[in-house]
């Protein structure tokens, strides 16, 4: 049976940031120049909960393989399908015959949760020709996927050793993928999942490390948390508007910056204090709560409706997408 954490709903309100971020950017780079990091956002959540979970699982011997798939593949593949299927009959409608043959290539790649290696191989991420695209935001969710069938394996390793070896294994880890970065590559680092495993492994280690803490000094300073969780959310603000498609070491060591911001605001939120309200409101949590389902169908809209118009598209067309993809949402 699964050992569910206590909810909460700061972690949705961080999903909120991270979802709205990346529409925003995709709507218009100008006005959040940074707005890409949303997907950075949810690597270190999900690196988090994954971590976090798989801990308190096999702490008490109740952790099986199969069944932690299971529960991935009903969590991700219902809303998974529907955009695809929906996707590919717009495509069938929309496209050219070249056109939809190369859609229908992608649609492959993410059916076995490869589209990151599809695109890594062609044009860059940040180039115009890809914005007309509707797969190509599935790159993130096949580096997930190929995260969580590999590091359930790994942490295996050591589950039965004390959290300080956990910690420096996972940090090894994750130093070995900041490494690689530097290494070249005839394929584009933007969707290697190798080079963005160190993004998950930052909320991995803040698992392992509130787990220590809770085990040795369970109590936070109110006014310790406060401010820590203030200066993160200021320091992830500031790397929403600073970093841009040209920040150099990235994804590397610039990446660190803004997911150990997030890391740090899942650790000071944990604990109660003046400012945790601030991170809890109703309709953050609300949008946080359906973050996959409009990640997973903004894009594919946006794609459409600059295949269809390039040139002219109307002015209203951003609010249309974004009530096109909120009611799409909803529905999935």
């Amino acid at each position: 049976m699964s050992q569910a954490l206590p909810y909460r709903p700061d972690i949705d309100t961080l999903r909120a940031a991270a979802v709205l971020s990346v529409i925003v950017f995709h709507i218009e780079k100008d006005w959040l120049p940074g707005g890409f990091l949303g997907v950075d956002i949810f690597f270190v959540i999900s690196g988090f909960l994954m971590t976090a979970i798989l801990l308190r699982e096999m702490s008490g011997g109740r952790f099986f393989l199969k069944t932690f798939y299971i529960r991935r593949i009903k969590r991700i593949l219902p809303a998974f399908f529907a955009v695809l299927a929906a996707t590919l009959a717009g495509g069938f409608f929309l496209f050219t015959k070249d056109d939809f043959f190369l859609l229908w290539k992608s649609a492959l790649t993410a059916l076995g949760f490869a589209s990151n290696l599809y695109f890594a191989r062609g044009k860059d991420y940040f180039d115009p020709a890809q914005e007309e695209k509707p797969l190509l935001h599935i790159w993130s969710l096949s580096v997930e996927e190929q995260f969580y069938f590999v590091f359930p394996i790994l942490l295996l390793l050591v589950a039965r050793k004390s959290l300080r070896v956990q910690f420096g294994f996972l940090a090894a880890l994750c130093a070995l993928s900041l490494a690689a970065s530097f290494m070249p590559s005839a394929l584009d680092k933007y969707y290697l999942p190798h080079l963005r495993a160190c993004e998950m492994l930052v909320g991995s280690l803040t698992a392992v490390r509130m787990r220590y803490r809770q085990q040795r000094n369970p109590a936070v300073g109110k006014r310790y948390a406060a401010v820590g969780a203030l200066f993160s959310a200021c320091i992830l603000s500031a790397c929403l508007f600073a970093y841009s498609e040209q920040t150099a070491y990235f994804p590397g060591p610039a990446a660190l910056i803004p997911c150990l911001a997030v890391a740090a605001l899942i650790y000071f939120n944990h604990y109660e204090h003046p400012l945790k309200k601030f991170f809890q409101w109703k309709i953050t949590v609300a949008a946080g709560l359906i973050s996959y389902s409009l990640y997973l169908w903004h894009w594919p809209i946006l794609a459409f409706m600059r295949y269809i118009g390039p040139d002219n598209l109307p002015p209203y067309s951003p609010a249309a997408a974004i009530v096109l993809t909120l009611a799409f949402s909803l529905i999935s």
